[in-house]
């Protein structure tokens, strides 16, 4: 692309960090996320062109973000708003798992082009200075250090320090420099998802074969970064060293789960990229010990981690993971249907990576779309009313917002002091989200009517009849 067309980018890139900063840096997640979703891909529709398709991908994750702005929910929208990009420039869509990889490689292509494009539109000239080649790298490891941060309290603790030394000398806190960064990187990434020939089996190659000096760096990056997490696992978790004061080994456990599985995921499909036939392991022995090193860390970061949900739902009763196992145990087995069916019907390979595709996608909408936490808590509120005597109400407050009409229908029955005190904490959570109306949400805005009519109803009518 021409460096005067590229002048366009560092534009939109800089409204999308305005944007993101003021629809989201503190503020929940809500409507200011589903519009954010809305003027990053109206931007990109209207740079290419604004097909009807397009539009409904940039709708579709517009909706995703304002029904429930939960991980899921997020991630869809991203692929929503990288298939609106590719829509507006004439990418005709295939099955839903061609598609899926389509999109996906699109934007990881588009990635590495920021710093390129960076260069066009300053007209460097010449070889640049080698610190720029990390720049991708340092930024991939510094997002893990994030999630890490989310996930084990002492790196979260180190992060806080960080941003309290940034807010003493006037300078903005890491979330919201990352915040930035995100943006950035997010709307550029956006307006750069496609080939030069605008042809996606440019793009796949990308994919497939990148650079193998980039991919060393990421695995040296990487590594260095899981080194920390790790470290700390070993010396905290597994080798029962005293920990910071102020805090507890169960703090320590029990703290953040989900961020290092996804983590963990992140860590194995790099690992598949550069293990795969002809990828940079096979061409070089350093990077074969590099990659070697990083999936040995990635399964010390999955042990830990399940060792961390093993001790936070030590209760009984229904949960978020348990919930996740019996969808995934269901999507096992329906795989292991579908590769008789194939067997049998004498399908191709190709039909069996579709078809189990689909039904992904259906259990990752569902997912997003549905009351996952609230039908976690009214499950456990039965079992709690039928006289199960592990009922957790720190797990079910954890739930959010989405657990207040359950507590509430346990309320009626068993009022207690920790439930009364439950309840108002999530109703003063409620009203701070809706209070803004960038956090407003269709979920939050349900659960706020079913509080009201139950309210208004008579309180016979909240008991169950008698047995």
């Amino acid at each position: 692309m021409h460096p005067r067309r590229l002048l366009a980018l560092p534009i939109l890139a800089g409204l999308a960090i305005l944007v993101a900063d003021r629809l989201l840096w503190d503020a929940p997640l809500g409507l200011g996320a589903a519009l954010l979703a809305l003027a990053l891909g109206a931007a990109v529709v209207v740079r290419g062109t604004p097909r009807p398709a397009a539009w409904a991908a940039v709708a579709m994750a517009a909706v995703l973000l304002l029904i429930d702005p939960g991980p899921l929910a997020t991630i869809l929208a991203v692929l929503a708003l990288g298939g609106a990009a590719l829509l507006a420039r004439g990418w005709r869509p295939a099955a839903p798992a061609a598609a899926g990889r389509a999109v996906a490689g699109a934007l990881l292509a588009a990635l590495p082009r920021v710093i390129r494009d960076a260069y066009a539109v300053r007209r460097l000239r010449g070889r640049p200075l080698g610190i720029s080649a990390w720049i991708v790298p340092l930024l991939g490891a510094a997002g893990f250090l994030v999630l890490f941060g989310i996930g084990n309290p002492v790196i979260g603790q180190w992060w806080g320090r960080l941003g309290d030394w940034l807010a003493e000398i006037g300078l903005p806190a890491p979330g919201r420099i990352v915040l930035w960064w995100a943006a950035l990187f997010g709307a550029w990434t956006l307006a750069r998802a496609r080939s030069r020939a605008q042809t996606l089996q440019a793009v796949a190659a990308a994919v497939r074969e990148p650079d193998a000096l980039w991919t060393m760096r990421c695995l040296i990056a990487f590594n260095l970064a899981f080194v920390v997490q790790n470290a700390c696992d070993l010396l905290y978790l597994w080798g029962g060293a005293g920990l910071p004061e102020g805090m507890t080994y169960a703090s320590y456990a029990h703290r953040g789960a989900y961020p290092l599985v996804a983590a963990a995921l992140l860590a194995g499909a790099f690992v598949l990229l550069c293990v795969r036939p002809g990828g940079v392991a096979e061409r070089s022995p350093a990077a074969r010990w590099l990659v070697l090193a990083f999936l040995i860390q990635t399964v010390v970061l999955a042990a830990s981690s399940w060792w961390r949900l093993d001790l936070y739902v030590e209760a009984y009763g229904l949960s978020r993971w348990r919930l996740a196992a019996l969808a995934w145990i269901g999507l096992v087995g329906l795989g292991l249907a579908l590769i008789a069916w194939r067997i049998w019907r004498q399908r191709s390979g190709r039909w069996l990576v579709e078809a189990n595709a689909w039904a992904v996608l259906a259990v990752l909408l569902v997912a997003a779309l549905g009351d996952t936490d609230g039908l976690i808590a009214n499950h456990n509120v039965e079992r709690c009313l039928r006289g199960d005597a592990s009922f957790d109400l720190a797990y079910i407050e954890s739930l959010g917002v989405a657990a207040l009409p359950a507590l509430e229908r346990l309320d009626h029955r068993r009022t207690d002091v920790a439930t009364a005190a439950a309840i108002a904490r999530l109703r003063g959570e409620l009203h701070d989200q809706l209070s803004d109306w960038r956090g407003w949400s269709w979920r939050r805005l349900a659960v706020r009517s079913e509080l009201a009519a139950t309210a208004s109803a008579p309180r016979a009518r909240l008991l169950p009849a008698a047995r």
